[in-house]
C-alpha cells in the first residue's frame, strides 16, 4: 500500500508539474517530489524541445494552408 501511495503520489506531482509547463506557469513544482526534482533538467529539455516541435508544426501547417488558399 505504501509503494502505491508514493508512486501514485510522484505521477501526480509530475502531472502537476508538466501542467504547469505547458500553460507557461511562473512557478513550476519540481520540487515537490523527489522524482520531479530529480527530474527537473531532463523535464526543462523535454518542454522546451516539444514546444519547439508544436510551434515548427504550427507554422509548417500554416504554410500549407497558405499554398491551398
Amino acid at each position: 500500500m505504501y509503494v502505491s501511495n508514493v508512486s501514485f503520489n510522484s505521477l501526480s506531482a509530475l502531472a502537476d508539474v508538466l501542467g504547469a509547463l505547458s500553460e507557461h506557469r511562473s512557478h513550476i513544482p519540481y520540487r515537490n517530489t523527489r522524482l520531479t526534482h530529480m527530474l527537473q533538467d531532463t523535464i526543462g529539455r523535454f518542454s522546451a524541445e516539444l514546444e519547439s516541435y508544436r510551434l515548427r508544426s504550427y507554422l509548417i501547417s500554416k504554410v500549407k494552408l497558405m499554398k491551398v488558399i
